[in-house]
């Protein structure tokens, strides 16, 4: 009994112990966030695998959140992960402002459109693009800042599809992954072209704001998440 209640207490204590880490997210959508609820998502197997980690003075708590109250939150607080990004898209191309981690998995973005009006190059001059609120555009920001490109901004990327199979917007731009899942589970319909050469391609970094401590421990379980099974299937 005496040790049954010896272990509960150094579990306990064990886990109070550790410095409790934000791991924010501002893709709402799968597979990053499947069920928010019920903690499904490649998100909440990251930080259910960095939490299971015997050797971890971490513990990672995923929150879901809008990108430009992330961007706030950057400014103001510290142990933050932010996992499925890159430095580009946070204006860190020197890794100057943020700590980054070793490259987390390879993903594309696609220009997605209406079969009966297919964008099929890059040329978006004079056309309505969904995207989501917040997200960064480097290859048609500056379109959008000179007026001839319009950004109609969405809360998740499932509305872009929804968009444009009503008419609403010409395309928009949405992880390759997240199309696929939405294929998978039968929720992109015929009106929807999807092109076979990719916006652009991404190397999908972890940003950490916080010691180095934190940085190296996530450089190391990184390797080893991309030997799971789990990490595996996300491809």
């Amino acid at each position: 009994m005496f040790k049954v209640v010896l272990l509960s207490f150094l579990f306990t204590f064990s886990a109070f112990s550790k410095t409790e880490i934000k791991m924010f997210t501002y893709h709402p959508d799968p597979p990053y966030v499947v069920n928010e609820k019920e903690r499904s998502g490649y998100t909440f197997e990251l930080a259910n695998f960095l939490n299971d980690q015997l050797d971890s003075n971490y513990h990672f708590s995923v929150v879901v959140l809008p990108r430009k109250r992330l961007n706030q939150l950057l400014l103001t607080d510290n142990n933050i992960v932010v996992p499925w990004t890159t430095p580009k898209w946070f204006n860190d191309i020197s890794k100057r402002k943020f700590k980054w981690s070793k490259p987390l998995l390879i993903v594309n973005n696609l220009l997605i459109s209406n079969v009966k009006k297919p964008i099929k190059s890059n040329n978006v001059r004079g056309l309505k693009l969904a995207g989501l609120r917040g997200g960064k555009w480097l290859e048609f920001d500056h379109l959008i800042e000179s007026g001839t490109l319009e950004k109609v901004n969405v809360s998740k990327y499932y509305s872009i599809i929804q968009m444009i199979e009503r008419g609403y917007v010409d395309g928009g731009i949405i992880p390759s992954l997240t199309v696929k899942y939405y294929q998978n589970a039968g929720k992109v319909g015929k009106e929807i072209f999807i092109p076979t050469t990719p916006l652009s391609t991404n190397h999908l970094q972890v940003l950490i704001k916080g010691e180095v401590k934190l940085k190296k421990f996530l450089d190391k379980k990184i390797i080893q998440f991309k030997e799971t099974k789990t990490f595996k299937l996300m491809k």
